[in-house]
């Protein structure tokens, strides 16, 4: 890749070289040439899967989630300011399946699952438990 194999930039200092072109990567690294780092089993280049595509590979196992994901593999979507693998995310009351978007238990309504269903009536409406 135009750098002399005794060279510490070999590889992207990531690897060693082979034979001419040719890189045998460390563990944390891939690519031809050792450029991109590997979040759990992805390489950063590898867009559509790593971090579970909401989030961008930053350094070897360091996912950088965008604002609606977290965790460390960027697979837990953000309800309401609440990440979907915490008890609370939905008031509690429901499943957090996507950013902002709560899928209610069968006894509770609204966009966080935040209004007690009464007499099958949703308890924000006037005509709830009157």
């Amino acid at each position: 890749f135009g750098v002399a194999s005794n060279e510490t930039t070999t590889c992207s200092s990531q690897g060693n070289c082979t034979s001419p072109d040719t890189c045998n990567c460390n563990s944390f690294y891939g690519g031809n040439n050792c450029q991109f780092p590997i979040c759990f089993g992805h390489t950063s280049d590898d867009t559509a899967n790593v971090c579970s595509n909401h989030g961008n590979c930053i350094s070897p196992g360091n996912c950088e989630c965008t604002s609606t994901f977290t965790g460390p593999e960027c697979q837990y979507p953000i309800c309401f300011g609440v990440p979907s693998n915490e008890t609370t995310t939905c008031s509690s009351h429901g499943t957090c399946n996507s950013p902002d978007t709560c899928s209610c238990a069968a006894t509770h309504s609204g966009p966080n699952c935040q209004y007690p269903i009464c007499f099958n009536i949703p308890s924000n409406e006037t005509t709830s438990c009157t």
